[in-house]
């Protein structure tokens, strides 16, 4: 028999036993809440901030839509092997390439959000993107080149034809946050794909990116073995 002061007691102990449970739900939900924001928000930025630190992964850019990035502070210089030009230093790369899809001469007028001192080198033309990141380590004399104080810059892409490939290096050499972008001109236009088309079935990788010198994937039917 539980007498009042025993029962109580009981009560008590259960109440506090649950409030204990409760909070430490509430602790786990909480964490597991917490965690998963920091993971879409990992991801979200990943995408944002994307650009290739390395010749090697340099990215497509599409300067007839417009270029806009934030710049990279505090990065490894751009890697040892290539001949830089002008460029004394290479604070802060990033790497992009630039595909011809009409022939023609395209100038890209860049300029930043902070007024603060940017920097470019332009290789090629190349016959292909394969050809332009095979050459990374390696590239020669710049097609093109501005190492000057200024705050805005001029990328000249001599007359071209259809296919060929440049590859762009920006530098932020001021070192200090700000965000970079381009406009073009010219009678050349640059190719904007940066996807593969697929032919003849599926592939289980999503997105398709550049497919460099073969635009066109021949895949087996959806139940080939």
């Amino acid at each position: 028999m539980i007498t009042p002061g025993k029962k109580m007691s009981a009560i008590r102990t259960e109440r506090m036993g649950y409030c204990r449970r409760n909070s430490k739900a509430s602790y786990l939900l909480n964490s597991y809440k917490f965690l998963c924001l920091a993971l879409v928000f990992t991801c979200f930025s990943a995408n944002i901030f994307a650009q290739g630190e390395i010749c090697a992964d340099a990215e497509e850019l599409c300067p007839a839509n417009g270029i806009s990035y934030p710049a990279t502070t505090n990065a490894s210089p751009a890697e040892p092997g290539n001949n830089y030009g002008c460029l004394a230093t290479q604070p802060n790369p990033a790497w992009f390439y630039i595909e011809m899809e009409v022939g023609g001469f395209i100038n890209i007028a860049l300029s930043n959000t902070s007024n603060v001192d940017i920097d470019f080198a332009l290789w090629g033309p190349f016959p292909s993107l394969s050809t332009a990141i095979s050459n990374c380590g390696s590239l020669t004399t710049p097609a093109d080149c501005s190492y000057s104080p200024s705050s805005t810059e001029t990328v000249n892409i001599p007359t071209s034809t259809a296919g060929q490939v440049y590859l762009l290096l920006i530098t932020n050499f001021s070192n200090q946050p700000t965000s970079i972008s381009g406009i073009a001109t010219g009678t050349g236009v640059a190719s904007c794909d940066g996807a593969c088309l697929a032919e003849g079935g599926t592939i289980n990788t999503s997105p398709l990116t550049t497919c460099e010198d073969n635009p066109v994937l021949s895949l087996p039917p959806m139940n080939a073995s």
